[in-house]
């Protein structure tokens, strides 16, 4: 069955590029902006997270703040990203999905 696999996708946000820092600015400016601690809007955030829904847009909807910009610049390529893709790609083609 695996011979017939002739593509591969990968989701861009979080599986080839680290995410983190830009969630983590994002929830501390909806904090900010919410007078409210960190760890809190942190918490809401995880809570719909797992409930499988956008985490930090609904924090923001709950704290009664608009969304907050998005900090590409924060996002990071993980180490291996280039590697995995590089290896991957001599045997299959490959597509990335995005938003």
């Amino acid at each position: 069955m695996l011979e017939n696999i002739k593509w591969l996708f990968f989701d861009i946000g979080s599986t080839l590029i680290d995410e983190s820092i830009a969630y983590e600015h994002r929830l501390r400016e909806i904090a900010q902006q919410a007078g409210v601690p960190f760890e809190k809007v942190y918490e809401t955030a995880l809570s719909f997270y797992k409930q499988n829904k956008t985490g930090d847009h609904e924090a923001a909807k709950a704290f009664g703040i608009p969304l907050t910009k998005w900090h590409k610049e924060e996002e990071i390529l993980y180490d291996d990203t280039i590697y995995c893709l590089e290896t991957l790609s001599k045997k299959y083609k490959i597509g990335v999905i995005a938003n």
